[in-house]
């Protein structure tokens, strides 16, 4: 959405530099993975010094236990004015705690589709692909993803009680009533039965089933499938709406906006100035 120069260097969180940034704060309990019981999540704007820039597969491989010493990092990875086993200890809690996060949203009927990711080398001088590879799926990056959702349904909910019928939230409805009849007669015919569409939560364990009981071929048509028949999520705000006009479907979450990637999507700019009057109002 911005300029390289903007979206690259001069917004992004780099090491030992200052970084006007919004943050969210909240206490877990780590047992549980929820938010502490008796406590309220505050938002303020912030300066950000960030000690390291990690990609996912050296976290990933760090939590692998691949990599234990700083010695083993390359001279960019290196962190500066933090230990490097500091960082590695938080990088261990909270991977515990976002797994127990993911777990839990699953059980509650977050939809998970399997779909294949992949990337592509190309040759520096004709742009034509030379190579591809198929993207693993990593703890690593459902670590960062579950902070995200967290962060984001927080912002939702403040959201929502202090600026009313001005928050902008993410919705995503549930499939039209007639697809979702003959999505079922489909799957009976294919031999997948017992699948249920009720809601998200009764598809989440219904493909949970598939993925612990059927074949891979079965997962893959269900996911597809089942994708045909999704809207499009929208962004709504919540004047003359029914609650359920303004949920996340796929996630299953009552409310849900965009607030943690301001540099490449305008609605988060948006989250952010609406953020920003409610905190002065109060």
């Amino acid at each position: 959405m911005l300029p390289r120069l903007l979206c690259e260097r001069l917004c992004s969180l780099n090491p030992k530099v200052d970084r006007l940034a919004y943050s969210c704060f909240f206490r877990m309990n780590i047992e549980t993975g929820s938010i502490e019981k008796g406590t309220k999540p505050r938002f303020a704007r912030s300066v950000i010094r960030s000690c390291a820039k990690w990609n996912y597969e050296l976290v990933q491989r760090i939590l692998d236990k691949e990599v234990t010493t700083v010695d083993q990092l390359p001279e960019e990875y290196r962190p500066q004015e933090q230990r490097f086993e500091d960082m590695v200890a938080d990088c261990f809690l909270m991977n515990e705690i976002a797994q127990k996060r993911r777990a839990n949203r699953f059980e509650h009927g977050s939809v998970i589709f399997q779909n294949r990711e992949f990337w592509f080398k190309l040759d520096q001088e004709t742009l034509m692909p030379v190579q591809c590879q198929e993207q693993a799926r990593i703890q690593s990056k459902h670590l960062v993803e579950e902070y995200m959702l967290m962060a984001n349904i927080l912002v939702a909910e403040y959201l929502l009680e202090y600026c009313k019928d001005k928050t902008l939230l993410r919705a995503h409805n549930d499939i039209d009533p007639l697809k979702k009849t003959e999505l079922g007669e489909f799957f009976e015919k294919i031999g997948l039965e017992g699948v249920d569409l009720t809601n998200a939560k009764t598809v989440s364990h219904s493909m949970e089933r598939i993925r612990r009981e059927g074949t891979s071929e079965q997962l893959t048509i269900f996911n597809r499938k089942f994708l045909t028949c999704l809207t499009q999520a929208t962004y709504v705000t919540i004047e003359d709406k029914e609650p359920l006009k303004y949920q996340h479907y796929g996630l299953n979450f009552p409310v849900y906006t965009h607030f943690t990637s301001p540099i490449r999507r305008y609605a988060d700019l948006l989250v952010h100035r609406l953020l920003t009057i409610c905190l002065k109002e109060q």
